[in-house]
C-alpha cells in the first residue's frame, strides 16, 4: 500500500489549522534542499508572527470540572486513533466555531479531519492537562499535534455547554515546545527526474523526498550521536550525513533513468521519507517513515520508531519499562482484539495475522512512549501478509500501571 503525504489536499478548515500551526509546502524542482534550526523538533511557521512560551496561560482555575478534562483527552485520543466518526459525538448539534470554520457541525468536522489526516503517519494529538485552565465552561489547554514530517504545540480555547458538548474550539496561538534542552535542525532533500514538479499530482513525476530532523545540541554527546545514527540508518543511506542522503537521492533517480532507458519502467518511481524528533523530558521519541515505489508488484512502506533515554542515549526496550513482558502480552491481547475488531470465536491467528493470542503475541519492533500510552507501529509483513492492514495496538499507562518500573523513565506515570 502506498502511503502519501499531500499537504495540498487539505480541506478548508484543516488548511486554516495547518497554517496556524506552522505548516509548510514542500519544495519542488530538481535537487533542492533546505535546513532550518528549530527547538525541540518544532517546525516554525511561515507567516507565524511569534512563538510563545508555554507558561503564558489564561487566568482561571486548573482545578476545574474533571469532565472537561475527560472530554479533551477523548478528543485527542480519537484523533490519534483515526476514530474521526467518534469525534462528532463530542460536539454540540450546532458548533459556533471550529478553528477557521464557523456555524458547523460535528459531522462536518469529522469528515474534514478524515479527509486530511487519514493519509498521515504517526498522527498524535496530546493535551498538556497539567496546564489546563478552566473558567466556567471555557477551558484553555495546550495541545501537541504531530504527524510524520510535522509537529507543533498550540494553545486552544474550548467552550462547552451544560451537557459537556463542545460548542466552540479555537486555536489561540502557537506555543514553544515544552522542553528546550534539545536543539534540532530540519533537513529537506528533494531530487526529481528532469526537473519535474513532484507536488503536481495530476502529472507523473519520479522523485526522491527526504524531510527529517537531526540533533544539533543536546545535554550530552551520547544522546545526540545515538539519535542521529538511528535517523540515518532508518533513512537507509550508506553515509550518515546530509551528503549521504543527497547521494541516495541521486542514486534513486539514476536507477529510474536506467530502467526507463531499458524500456521496462511501467510507472514513475517515488520515495517519501519523513522524520521527527520529539523531546518528552526524560526521553526522546524518534519517528522515521519511508514509503514509495521503485518497481515490482507493490510499493514499500517502512516504519522506524525508537525511544532514547535523554541522560544516557540508550535506546529503550520494553524490558527497561515494564516488569513482566508475559503479563503485558495478556493485557495487550485483549486490547489488540478490541482495536482490530477480531470476533470472539476466532484467535488472532485465525483472523489472518501471523501473530496470536497471549504468549504468542509479538509486539511491533517500533513503539512510541506517548504521554498517556504506548503506541506500537506494525510494519508490512511484521504481523501478517501484505493484504492484511497493519494492526493497531495502543496501551494506556493506566491499564498497565502495576507493570511499569517505578525507577524507569515511565515511573511518573504510576504516581
Amino acid at each position: 500500500m502506498k502511503t502519501t503525504y499531500r499537504i495540498f489536499a487539505l480541506a478548508f478548515v484543516l488548511m486554516v489549522t495547518l497554517a496556524s500551526c506552522g505548516g509548510k509546502k514542500a519544495n519542488s524542482g530538481n535537487n533542492k534542499d533546505s535546513s532550518s534550526s528549530t527547538t525541540s523538533g518544532s517546525n516554525e511557521a511561515e507567516g507565524s508572527s511569534e512563538s510563545l512560551q508555554s507558561g503564558d496561560q489564561s487566568e482561571g482555575s486548573s482545578v476545574g470540572d474533571p469532565k472537561i478534562a475527560e472530554v479533551i483527552q477523548t478528543y485527542c485520543d480519537h484523533f490519534s486513533s483515526f476514530k474521526y466518526k467518534d469525534v462528532q459525538s463530542l460536539f454540540a448539534n450546532d458548533v459556533k466555531q471550529y478553528i477557521g470554520l464557523k456555524n458547523t457541525t460535528g459531522a462536518a468536522i469529522a469528515k474534514e479531519a478524515n479527509r486530511f489526516l487519514s493519509s498521515k503517519r504517526f498522527v498524535s494529538y496530546s493535551p498538556d492537562l497539567d496546564e489546563l485552565q478552566v473558567k466556567g465552561k471555557t477551558a484553555t489547554v495546550p495541545i501537541n499535534i504531530e504527524w510524520a514530517g510535522y509537529e507543533t504545540r498550540v494553545s486552544t480555547q474550548i467552550e462547552f455547554n451544560d451537557a459537556y458538548k463542545i460548542v466552540s474550539f479555537k486555536e489561540v496561538k502557537v506555543l514553544s515546545q515544552k522542553y528546550d534542552n534539545l536543539k534540532t535542525s530540519r533537513k529537506k532533500i528533494v531530487e526529481t527526474y528532469q526537473g519535474c514538479d513532484h507536488t503536481n499530482k495530476k502529472q507523473g513525476c519520479t522523485y526522491y523526498l527526504a524531510d527529517y530532523q537531526i540533533v544539533e545540541t543536546a545535554p550530552n554527546n551520547a544522546i545526540k550521536e545515538a539519535i542521529n545514527r538511528y535517523v540515518y540508518k532508518a533513512l537507509d543511506v550508506t553515509e550518515p550525513s546530509v551528503a549521504g542522503v543527497r547521494q541516495a537521492a541521486k542514486s534513486f533517480i539514476g536507477s529510474f533513468d536506467e530502467i526507463r532507458k531499458s524500456g521496462s519502467a511501467m510507472s514513475d518511481f517515488m520515495n517519501d521519507s519523513y522524520g521527527t524528533i520529539r523531546n518528552m523530558g526524560k526521553y526522546v521519541i524518534v519517528n522515521v517513515a519511508n514509503s514509495g515505489y521503485s518497481g515490482g508488484a507493490h510499493g514499500y512502506d517502512a516504519i522506524s520508531v525508537a525511544n532514547f533515554d535523554i541522560n544516557t542515549g540508550k535506546k529503550l526496550a520494553l524490558t527497561d519499562l515494564i516488569t513482566s513482558e508475559a503479563a503485558l502480552k495478556k493485557i495487550a491481547t485483549k486490547i489488540f482484539r478490541k482495536l482490530n475488531q477480531i470476533p470472539d470465536d476466532k484467535t488472532i491467528n485465525q483472523y489472518g495475522y501471523s501473530i496470536d493470542d497471549n504468549e504468542k503475541l509479538v509486539f511491533a519492533q517500533s513503539f512510541a512512549l506517548k504521554k498517556n500510552q504506548i503506541e506500537f507501529y506494525y510494519g508490512r509483513y511484521e504481523a501478517g501478509p501484505y493484504v492484511m492492514p497493519p494492526p493497531m495496538l495502543n496501551i494506556k499507562y493506566s491499564e498497565i500501571k502495576d507493570l511499569i518500573k517505578k525507577d524507569g523513565v515511565l515511573g511518573d506515570k504510576v504516581k
